[in-house]
């Protein structure tokens, strides 16, 4: 929460965010992740692919912008 809320300070993320739940969100999306590629006898996606897939969805959005 500590990091969004500095970020939101220095005008790189939108303030309408509230930390908390983002922070939850974002330890959701890795805590799957986790799960996913200890139950896989094999994954689809690499760590290092997954990371940056999981990091540009939230920090960019879905968008196509």
């Amino acid at each position: 929460s500590e990091i969004i809320a500095k970020g939101q300070d220095k005008g790189q993320f939108r303030k309408k965010v509230a930390p908390g739940i983002a922070k939850r969100a974002y330890f959701g999306a890795l805590d799957e992740m986790a799960r996913h590629w200890i139950l896989q006898a094999k994954s689809r996606y690499t760590l290092e692919e997954a990371a940056e897939q999981i990091c540009s969805i939230f920090l960019k959005g879905l968008s196509k912008k």
